[in-house]
């Protein structure tokens, strides 16, 4: 009788929890339910430290739920306990599997139902050999390539060891019956595979290269292929930098790289080629571009600064007003293209020919003319985005740059914030650490060159956070480095081929200036997710409305999407699995039905 009535009670509990979590602007407790991952980490070596930043960051960036627990603890079978078995997600980002203490909760997790994805693959030795399917560990190799048998996310596809020197440390193995590969290697050896044990399965990625920031897509993917669904929350944008535009321009005229312009100068070139070109690929393919200012190529830090001539002063007219008359965004560069970094980064810059300045006074001084000539040029403006000269970057230099242009609120560097590069602006995205009132963008691309490897990292960012973040210079045709000495007519069908890819497979993406880009993102900040199921509808849950939120959703049970509630689906894959959500307030219920009723 007692054993009923607890049911009963636990029934209601459960019914009540349900409308109150459909109620308008409610969000669902998260302490309740939500789907979230339990990370199993390890500090025992540098690899082990670097995949574990790494990792957090990009489920951080992607507003996903996780708790953290070492590999070691003898607390493993208490956090096991609290995981729904159905819609939670282990992940075990310790390579030396001896390294976990009690092998017996977690393969009774997962005989049980359990889903982990084991992020580092494993080595031989280890009771935990038969849950990760293989039969026997031959040995670790070093092997090329990457050949998904499976849709793992739209550009992500294909990636030969011809393509890409994608090498990694991985195990040479013999997997047991009943285990799917889904990722392969050279030589047909298995890179990743999924394996059913008992009522769980666990999904095995043989390699080491998750330790590197430019995989986070393909780790996040490969999280949401155990699941019966998997809801991460993405930018959904397309933001483009032209560094060095406007610029002074060079005198003169090469042939050979221009080619076939009837004998145009270089400033004649980018007057009337390069710059109509790349307004009509940004026009046809939903690009808006942030151009950043530079006033001279000096790299003197001398005081007082060398003027800046009246032929930057042209360019600044022409340019700055033009740009902006097409809807772009004019942001700073810097008055030169010395880094605002001091004597305690010497080292860095005497590698690249650079002389540190002496004071952040000087640094002030110099930016100030810069103000000065664009407000005499194109009038009082407020400014928005800095990139700093070769993506160098200090405290100091931050500081300098808010004195002059206290607008500005984006700080634009490189991706994979663990990189350790004296004097690089390496950032995560979310408010700078330094000044939080400013939102720190990395750019993860570059480039107008169409390169396989190049179009793997740009989509791998895209499957981690819906974000395009890329950048050019004007005169990386008259760098034989940057252009590989091809004329403008190969350039533009490579730039062109590059954003038209994008378009093409994503074209729910949303092209931004930075500001729009930063302005919309501190208005979402702090802002939890939490998506949870009850039977065949899937509810995304927001701490707060504050705008609209994108998602993708994987489905891996056969379902497909009914109707949205609050909200918009569109499929992004032609298997009808994976889907771009967008939220317009909480919550967002999405209705499921069986695919094949779909196919009738």
């Amino acid at each position: 009788m007692k054993k009923q009535r607890k049911t009963v009670i636990r029934s209601l509990v459960i019914a009540m929890f349900t409308v109150l979590c459909s109620m308008p602007g409610a969000y669902c407790n998260p302490i309740a339910q939500h789907q979230k991952l339990l990370l199993l980490t390890s500090d025992s070596d540098e690899t082990s430290v670097r995949m574990s930043q790494n990792i957090q960051s990009v489920l951080k960036t992607a507003r996903l739920n996780f708790t953290t627990l070492d590999a070691g603890s003898y607390e493993l079978g208490k956090h096991l306990d609290t995981l729904n078995k159905s819609d939670d997600l282990v992940v075990v980002i310790a390579p030396n599997l001896t390294e976990i203490n009690l092998f017996s909760p977690l393969i009774d997790y997962v005989n049980k139902g359990g889903k982990v994805f084991f992020a580092a693959g494993g080595t031989g030795d280890s009771p935990l050999q038969g849950l990760l399917g293989v039969e026997e560990f031959i040995q670790v190799e070093t092997l090329s390539g990457l050949d998904p048998k499976l849709n793992i996310f739209p550009g992500m596809n294909k990636m030969h060891q011809g393509v890409l020197a994608f090498r990694s440390y991985s195990s040479k193995v013999r997997l047991a019956d009943g285990a799917r590969v889904i990722i392969e290697a050279e030589k047909n050896l298995p890179l990743a595979w999924t394996y059913r044990f008992g009522k769980g399965e666990v999904l095995v990625f043989n390699s080491d290269r998750l330790s590197e920031y430019t995989f986070c897509g393909l780790f996040i993917q490969l999280c949401s292929m155990l699941n019966d669904y998997f809801v991460s929350t993405i930018f959904n944008a397309k933001v483009v930098f032209i560094d060095d535009f406007p610029s002074p321009i060079p005198s003169g005229s090469e042939f050979s790289i221009l080619s076939n312009y009837d004998g145009r100068s270089y400033e004649e070139f980018f007057r009337d080629i390069w710059w109509p070109d790349m307004k009509a690929i940004g026009k046809k393919y939903d690009i808006k571009y942030t151009c950043l200012a530079l006033g001279n190529y000096e790299n003197s830090v001398k005081m007082p600064p060398i003027p800046i001539s009246e032929q930057m002063r042209g360019n600044i007219k022409y340019y700055g007003n033009d740009l902006l008359a097409n809807g772009d965004e004019l942001g700073i560069h810097g008055f030169n293209h010395a880094s605002l970094l001091m004597s305690d980064y010497k080292d860095a810059l005497y590698e690249i020919g650079y002389t540190p300045w002496g004071s952040i006074d000087d640094m002030v001084t110099s930016l100030s003319k810069l103000r000065e000539v664009l407000r005499e040029i194109l009038g009082p403006r407020e400014y928005f985005t800095y990139v700093p000269p070769m993506n160098m970057m200090s405290r100091a230099g931050k500081e300098a740059v808010l004195r002059v242009f206290p607008h500005i609120r984006c700080f634009a560097g490189l991706g994979d914030p663990f990189y350790d590069e004296s004097g690089v602006l390496h950032q995560e995205i979310g408010p700078d650490p330094n000044f939080p009132q400013v939102y720190a963008l990395p750019r993860f691309s570059s480039g107008h060159l169409y390169k396989s490897e190049d179009m793997y990292f740009i989509f791998s960012h895209l499957a981690a956070f819906g974000l395009l973040s890329h950048f050019v210079h004007p005169d990386d045709i008259l760098d034989p480095e940057r252009s590989y000495n091809k004329p403008w007519q190969e350039m533009h069908e490579d730039i062109s081929r590059k954003f038209r890819e994008v378009y093409e497979k994503l074209p729910f993406l949303r092209g931004m200036t930075t500001k729009d880009f930063v302005t919309e993102q501190f208005k979402l900040l702090n802002i939890a997710v939490y998506a949870n199921r009850h039977g065949n509808a899937i509810t995304i849950n927001y701490s707060r409305d504050a705008g609209t939120m994108y998602h993708y959703l994987r489905l891996n049970n056969g379902m497909t999407i009914k109707s949205v509630t609050n909200g918009k689906a569109r499929s992004i894959n032609d298997a009808g699995v994976l889907f771009m959500i967008e939220g317009h307030k909480s919550p967002v219920t999405i209705t499921l039905e069986p695919m094949e009723k779909t196919r009738q």
